[in-house]
């Protein structure tokens, strides 16, 4: 939007740039005005997140808050605001990205070819959120040109919304794992497991370690991770930040290996004093804390009214606790899993399907969201958690994607945090 204005002669050197947003566009200007040198004014509701006004502080850029209660067409609005704004201030200019074909044309540009390149002009369906319409429409243009069978699919619930950081949440919590190493190490002191002194030593692939060490650092425990070659750096980083100490297994070495992650835990265990294993894959209080939380939250958000949850699987404590939360109170809801094709989810040998009624498996080639991310050895839903979920009737599908190398280089290099094994 600010490449096009320059280019329309809208602004110039010493214009201000103005736009009202909920912030995520916002961010994108402010970032676009450091760079071009703009001064940037951002005008936002009261309610949106103090992380985002961190954000774009740290920009350059002024923030001016509206009222919480005041609708987007109230003269105490972000547009108002905005509009009484640009005519005070000398070369002041909105962007505004609701209307800007620039919001369009950048995906249609942009994200719209990646994808095709990406996916060699061959994509069955691109489901995309609303927000602007500027995503959705800008890749619909792309795809539609040269992939005239691809189905486009839009959403965005009526006065809901379907998906928000954990952090937004009214749970404590940053994200899904802090909710689990949370509940995990409070569950232990209860139980009188661990106490002042303890080592809290957890094998991991990295994200559910970061919330146990997250909680350690609280609670005033010496935590030891032990996690593998293969995960990424960023992690490790985070880890560290947090205090924890970090052992390192050979990624050739398989869950089960007397060089895995489970095994050096284990050995850890013995010779440490006072060590204790929160052992994330197969103790309750992973699914306990998404269905006494995440799940009872997602019924309180929903009126009890929902008709499908899709989960990843991970250690399966995620659809698991979501799962027996949803079905004692909407026995409708479907319960969707879903992990990419190659992943032992293919039917391992020691699944328990004593309480499912089948296993819907799916060939979805090129899908995107299932092939961000993979599970080897044998790490997978079902060792202690998938059996657990409510009793029939209960349909579970599993979805199975099959990999594209081009995916890589973006999970690895354009996430803000890397979350997929590094040796990708």
């Amino acid at each position: 939007m600010v490449l096009d204005a320059e280019e329309k002669g809208l602004i110039k050197e010493g214009s201000t740039i103005i736009e009202p947003t909920s912030g995520n566009t916002g961010i994108g200007v402010a970032l676009a005005c450091a760079v071009k040198g703009y001064k940037c004014i951002i005008v936002m509701a009261e309610k949106n997140s103090n992380e985002k006004v961190d954000t774009l502080k740290i920009l350059g850029a002024e923030i001016i808050r509206t009222p919480t209660e005041a609708g987007y067409l109230s003269p105490q609005g972000i547009f108002a605001v905005s509009q009484d704004l640009q005519k005070k201030i000398p070369n002041a200019v909105i962007m505004g990205q609701y209307s800007n074909p620039s919001n369009w044309l950048a995906h249609k540009e942009g994200t719209g070819e990646e994808l095709l390149w990406q996916f060699d002009n061959d994509i069955d369906m691109v489901v995309a959120g609303a927000g602007t319409g500027g995503t959705v429409t800008g890749i619909g243009k792309a795809l539609k040109e040269k992939c005239s069978k691809c189905k486009i699919v839009s959403f965005d619930p009526e006065g809901s919304i379907l998906a928000r950081p954990e952090n937004l949440n009214e749970s404590n919590v940053s994200f899904f794992e802090d909710r689990i190493g949370y509940r995990m190490v409070l569950d232990a002191e209860e139980k009188g497991l661990i106490k002042e002194g303890s080592t809290i030593i957890e094998p991991t692939s990295g994200n559910t370690g970061i919330g146990v060490a997250l909680a350690c650092a609280v609670k005033g425990y010496k935590c030891i991770i032990v996690m593998a070659e293969k995960n990424s750096n960023e992690k490790v980083d985070t880890l560290k930040i947090l205090g924890a100490e970090i052992i390192r297994t050979p990624t050739e070495a398989g869950y089960l290996s007397p060089q895995g992650i489970f095994a050096v835990s284990q050995d850890l265990q013995k010779k440490i004093p006072n060590a204790v294993i929160m052992g994330q894959y197969s103790n309750p209080s992973n699914w306990l804390a998404h269905k006494e939380g995440t799940g009872e939250e997602l019924l309180w958000q929903f009126d009890n009214d929902i008709d499908m949850v899709v989960a990843g699987a991970g250690t399966g404590g995620t659809v698991t606790g979501i799962g027996k939360a949803l079905k004692e109170k909407c026995s409708k809801c479907k319960i969707v899993s879903f992990d990419p094709e190659g992943s032992i989810l293919a039917r391992p040998e020691n699944l328990n399907e004593s309480n499912l009624i089948s296993f819907l498996f799916i060939e979805r080639h090129n899908c995107l969201f299932a092939s961000l991310g993979r599970f080897e050895g044998d790490q997978f839903i079902g060792w202690n958690f998938v059996h657990m979920v409510t009793p029939p009737p209960m349909s579970m599908s599993i979805f199975q994607g099959k990999e594209s190398p081009d995916l890589h280089p973006i999970v690895r290099h354009e996430f803000c945090h890397v979350i997929s094994d590094s040796i990708w």
